[in-house]
């Protein structure tokens, strides 16, 4: 098997108090030739900033951890790719750091890699919903072509484990407040690398309520990014393909118009996202939203 340096980048913000569980079950990999990125993304002088470094001082002295600590706070997207930029490994993977690796995360991937002669290698994972360790469909990748990724895709950015010169042609993460992980996959595959699914469980995944005006924000303003790239390449597109991602396109303005109080327009957009239903999982989709639009608007009257 391949022993080639694996490198690890690790953002943090304000969850220092599970960083170190993170940390923790990288240095505990059965794949041994792995280094360590974190990068402090907490505000200088503030309680987080100076939490993360406290925890930090417990991986001293190990060769093995790079900590980086502007005091800036720069958000996901532009911290992992300062981790990249510092990076050493041929290959990289990524950790969010209130997620943590199973024991074979790394040494599964990387054969994986190298066994299919493939640029990036995805898992699936497991996710903790309030303490409690599950097995869902949100946790199992749906990558497949271009076209399919655009209608049915899911990804996570820790299920990534890529050659590193694959973040150098795409340009690592594009700065996006949301879709960090599914538009870095868009530009992946935008770009002809071989990816393949790895449908093994290989980490765990911290599930959070989103809800709030700033994850609506975050919301629309990632949402508008990633359409941008999926439209561009709407001609690689099966027929399909195309009716799906156009319900869930139309269904996803809805939602945006909706949170906005425009009601009339939002309901115009279910009728488009109607249009294009071709299934009755489809229809069911477009008949939630609907219900969801119609319960909010009376709620707010």
């Amino acid at each position: 098997m391949s022993n080639e340096l694996v490198s690890v980048v690790i953002p943090t913000y304000g969850r220092s108090l599970l960083l170190k569980r993170a940390i923790t079950s990288v240095l505990e990999q059965d794949y041994k030739n792995v280094e360590v990125i974190v990068i402090n993304d907490n505000k200088k002088d503030t309680v987080d900033y100076i939490s993360t470094i406290t925890v930090m001082q417990d991986f001293d002295s190990l060769p093995n951890i790079v900590f980086i600590s502007s005091g800036e706070n720069v958000g996901g997207s532009e911290a992992r790719n300062i981790g990249i930029k510092h990076s050493s490994g041929k290959y990289i993977t990524f950790l969010d750091d209130d997620d943590y690796f199973y024991k074979n995360k790394i040494r599964k991937q990387v054969e994986h890699l190298i066994n299919n002669d493939i640029d990036v290698s995805v898992c699936d994972m497991d996710l903790d919903i309030n303490g409690k360790i599950e097995s869902a469909k949100k946790g199992k990748c749906n990558i497949g072509s271009i076209g399919n990724f655009i209608s049915y895709g899911n990804s996570y950015t820790p299920m990534f484990l890529m050659k590193k010169e694959v973040l150098d042609v795409v340009n690592g993460f594009t700065i996006t407040p949301r879709f960090q992980d599914h538009v870095l996959m868009l530009k992946i595959l935008e770009n002809n690398f071989k990816v393949g699914e790895l449908h093994d469980s290989l980490f765990v995944h911290t599930e959070h309520d989103g809800q709030g005006i700033t994850s609506e924000k975050n919301f629309k303003a990632g949402y508008l990014i990633r359409t941008e790239i999926e439209k561009r390449n709407l001609f690689r597109v099966t027929t399909g393909e195309k009716s799906r991602y156009f319900v869930g396109y139309y269904l996803s303005m809805a939602r945006l118009l909706r949170n906005e109080g425009a009601f009339i327009k939002s309901i115009r957009h279910i009728f488009h996202a109607l249009f294009y239903v071709r299934s009755i999982d489809d229809f069911i989709r477009v008949s939630k939203r609907t219900i969801s639009i119609f319960v909010l608007k009376s709620s707010r009257n």
